[in-house]
């Protein structure tokens, strides 16, 4: 699964330390700027859902 997380840079930077915190985070891609003249960054997170799809809830908590 990828997760694009958009933002300030700082607050990409703490949203993908509670992903790699939570998640089997398995890429963190370099920040994108976003288009246009904007402060905002773009950071892309691959995570394996193989162990969140093996629950019994089917990885709903």
């Amino acid at each position: 699964m990828r997760i694009r997380v958009t933002g300030l840079p700082v607050e990409c930077e703490a949203v993908v330390d509670v992903l790699v915190a939570t998640l089997d985070v398995v890429e963190v891609s370099e920040p994108h700027p976003n288009r246009g003249r904007s402060d905002l960054v773009r950071v892309y997170v691959t995570v394996s859902t193989a162990a969140l799809m093996a629950r019994p809830t089917g990885g709903v908590t």
